[in-house]
């Protein structure tokens, strides 16, 4: 017995395509090692011909993963068997793909990613922080931050440009999160503060106010309100 499988680590009896899914994982998160002739409970059954394997997981690899990442492949004999092990490294090109699909451990099982998880490693590829991205709600107003703006600089007016200096537009010049969270009123339930006053422990809770679909600027007023 060698090791125990885990988040970065996977054992295979024998080659099969089932094995891309973990690469897919590996890559889109962390490094990890795929060992070929080792059963699920880490005992070592070894492979035959594992010049030929090593080849085959090559060209498994370059024509299913996709874009291409670094990995390595190196023979190991382990109490007299040759074993095969890959190793993959996290991608810097986020989501890498097997049959157009994106995956990621989840303890010692290999799963696909949701949409949010998905929408996250574009993210992460492209290099785009989250408030930089397009936001859904475009019909946005900034009452709020324009009052804001001339009581504090003098502007005498909100325009376009004082906003794309702000860097409240995403490249396409549509507006960002970033810009949804100025806004006056916000489509997203998450954008939002809890206050909450405890009693004697924090069981006993004495009040109680959430504050969200409204500007960041009026929630800090509120909260400190």
């Amino acid at each position: 017995m060698v090791y125990r499988e885990s988040y970065n680590l996977e054992f295979k009896v024998e080659l099969a395509k089932t094995f891309l899914k973990t690469v897919s994982a590996f890559s889109n998160y962390n490094d990890g090692r795929i060992i070929f002739g080792v059963d699920d409970n880490g005992d070592i059954i070894g492979l035959d011909d594992v010049e030929v394997k090593c080849q085959q997981i090559e060209h498994l690899i370059n024509d299913n993963i996709k874009p291409r990442f670094k990995f390595s492949i190196e023979i190991n004999a382990k109490e007299g068997k040759r074993v095969v092990i890959l190793k993959v490294f996290k991608g810097e090109e986020t989501p890498y793909y097997y049959k157009g699909r994106a995956f990621k451990r989840a303890d010692t099982s290999t799963v696909e990613v949701d949409r949010e998880e998905l929408n996250k490693l574009v993210r992460e590829g492209s290099n785009v922080d989250f408030e930089n991205t397009k936001s859904f709600k475009q019909d946005l107003e900034f009452k709020v931050l324009e009052t804001k703006l001339k009581n504090i600089t003098g502007v005498e007016e909100l325009t376009q440009d004082i906003l794309k200096t702000l860097g409240l537009f995403d490249r396409d010049g549509k507006y960002n999160i970033a810009g949804e969270l100025f806004a006056d009123i916000n489509g997203n339930e998450l954008f939002g503060v809890d206050i909450v006053r405890f009693g004697k422990s924090n069981n006993q809770i004495l009040d109680r106010e959430t504050l969200n679909n409204i500007s960041i600027l009026s929630q800090y007023d509120k909260a400190i309100e």
